[in-house]
């Protein structure tokens, strides 16, 4: 039996893997609301994501980070700086996901040091985010061309990564200010958290070439017959 053309596995499977980590960013801040506003019993907006670790979401929000980090964990690039940063992102993101935010009841000093411990880590992971965006993402391989494609790509990955650092720069004076402002019916680090998620996960599907048209290879006869009528 015969395929049409030869088609690389593994690299289907690391890009489907890249997309996965896109959708698992991109659906986590909408499903997470969506709980929240559907769901009498839900209290509310929480004041951020990292907030959702004491409701029943628990779960999805701990395994969402958890995927993530295993996939940064494992994923290759261009050179050690991509390996860096994916073991920085993936330590950070599990540090997130096992060290809960402040809870919303009055905590002791052990759940002081969790807090603290957990906004380190979540700077840390926002910003490598922000880094592979800016510049990870942008490398081109020496012995390749810059396409049209990949240009377009650049833009994106570039656009996704200042959204991240302008968001990062207003959460961190939010989480300053006293109280804390509201923009609408949610918290302001909760939006900059949702845009932030957002972000990332647009760039890792536009990483995986999620959206990338498929080309339809034709097989030797169709070649022969179109080389015939033209």
């Amino acid at each position: 039996m015969r395929v049409p053309h030869a088609r690389n596995p593994a690299v289907l499977s690391y890009r489907a893997l890249r997309s996965a980590v896109g959708w698992i960013a991109v659906g986590l801040p909408p499903a997470l609301l969506l709980y929240s506003l559907s769901f009498p019993g839900a209290h509310g907006v929480p004041a951020s994501i990292s907030a959702y670790y004491y409701t029943p979401m628990r779960d999805l929000y701990v395994g969402c980070l958890c995927a993530i980090a295993f996939f940064n964990l494992c994923a290759r690039g261009y050179d050690g700086r991509d390996e860096a940063a994916g073991v920085v992102s993936a330590m950070s993101a599990l540090g997130m996901a096992f060290c809960p935010t402040w809870p919303p009841w009055p905590g002791g000093p052990l759940a002081q040091r969790m807090s603290d411990l957990h906004n380190v880590f979540a700077g840390i992971f926002f910003a490598t985010l922000a880094i592979m965006c800016l510049f990870l993402f942008r490398l081109t391989a020496a012995n390749r061309p810059l396409t049209r494609a990949k240009r377009r790509r650049n833009t994106i990955f570039l656009v996704c990564g200042l959204v991240m650092v302008v968001c990062g720069v207003v959460d961190f004076f939010c989480h300053r200010m006293s109280p804390i402002p509201q923009w609408g019916p949610v918290g302001s680090i909760f939006c900059c958290e949702f845009v932030t998620l957002e972000a990332f996960g647009v760039a890792w599907l536009v990483k995986g070439k999620t959206f990338r048209r498929k080309q339809r290879h034709p097989s030797p006869p169709e070649k022969k017959h179109q080389l015939a009528e033209a």
